[in-house]
C-alpha cells in the first residue's frame, strides 16, 4: 500500500503549496483550480469558458521530482486554441502533504493502482461537471500510459495524442537504466489498438526514441488508426517549441 493509514487523515485536514515560486502561472485564458480526490489534492488548470456537452480535451503532465522542471503539458495547452481544455497535474506536483514524503509516489510506484485511481477521480470530477459528448487526451512523456488507462476506464476516447510518450514501459526502463517502475502491465493493449492516436516523437530524443515508439505500435494487433509524426530537432524536454497539428 502506498498510502499508509496513519497518513490518510492528512488529506482531509491540511495541504499546502510546496514551493510557491515553483508554481507555474496559468496561461492566458486559463484559471487554476484545486481538486480534492479521495486521498489527494491536485492543482489543475482549465480554460475559463468551457462549454457543456462539447468535446473535452485533457492534457496530462509528465512526471517530476515531484515538480517538473518545465510544465510541458501546461506549456503545450497554452498554445492550443481549442476552447475546452483541462490540464491535469500528477500526484504531489505543486501541492504537498505528509503522504508526499513517500517519494515512490512519483518514482517506481507512479503507476500503482492507488495512483491510477486518484487520476481517474481527478478526470471524473471534470467529466461530471462539463458532461462532454466525447473526450480527448494529450499526454506528455510518462503520462501516456495514464492517458490510455483513463480512456479505457471511461470507455471512450475520440483521440489520444502523445508527445515524447512512454508507450513501452519496459523499453523505457532499458533505455534509461536509472528508472525502475512497478506495475508496468496495467494498460489494455486491445483497447489501445482500437483507439485513434497520434504520437509525436523528437528526432533528437534520447529518452523516448523513434524506434521505441515504432516498435510498440508494430506489436499492437490490428490497430485501428495510429499516426507517428517525427518532429525535427525536438528532444525530450523542448517539446514546447513546436505546435500540435490538430
Amino acid at each position: 500500500m502506498i498510502f499508509k493509514k496513519r497518513l490518510l487523515s492528512a488529506f482531509s485536514l491540511v495541504f499546502f503549496l510546496s514551493a510557491c515560486s515553483s508554481i507555474p502561472h496559468a496561461p492566458d485564458g486559463f484559471k487554476e483550480r484545486i481538486v480534492e480526490t479521495s486521498k489527494m489534492n491536485f492543482l489543475t488548470f482549465e480554460k475559463e469558458n468551457i462549454t457543456l456537452n462539447k468535446t473535452l480535451r485533457f492534457y496530462i503532465e509528465g512526471n517530476g521530482t515531484p515538480n517538473p522542471e518545465k510544465p510541458m503539458a501546461l506549456l503545450l495547452a497554452g498554445k492550443d486554441r481549442t476552447d475546452n481544455i483541462i490540464v491535469l497535474t500528477r500526484p504531489c506536483q505543486y501541492l504537498d502533504s505528509k503522504v508526499c514524503k513517500n517519494q515512490d509516489i512519483w518514482g517506481k510506484e507512479r503507476y500503482n493502482p492507488e495512483i491510477l485511481n486518484e487520476m481517474y477521480e481527478l478526470a471524473l470530477f471534470f467529466i461530471k461537471q462539463y458532461k462532454p459528448k466525447d473526450i480527448e487526451f494529450v499526454a506528455y512523456s510518462d503520462a501516456a500510459p495514464i492517458a490510455f488507462n483513463l480512456a479505457n476506464r471511461f470507455g471512450r476516447a475520440k483521440q489520444v495524442t502523445t508527445i515524447a510518450g512512454v508507450l513501452d514501459i519496459y523499453s523505457y526502463e532499458r533505455q534509461n537504466d536509472n528508472v525502475k517502475i512497478k506495475n508496468k502491465d496495467f494498460v489494455n493493449k486491445v483497447f489501445v489498438a482500437q483507439t485513434p492516436q497520434i504520437h509525436y516523437v523528437g528526432s533528437d530524443d534520447k529518452i523516448v526514441t523513434k524506434s521505441m515508439t515504432e516498435r510498440y505500435v508494430m506489436n499492437l494487433h490490428n490497430p485501428k488508426k495510429i499516426t507517428i509524426k517525427v518532429v525535427s530537432g525536438m528532444t525530450h524536454d523542448n517539446c514546447e517549441l513546436f505546435k500540435l497539428d490538430y
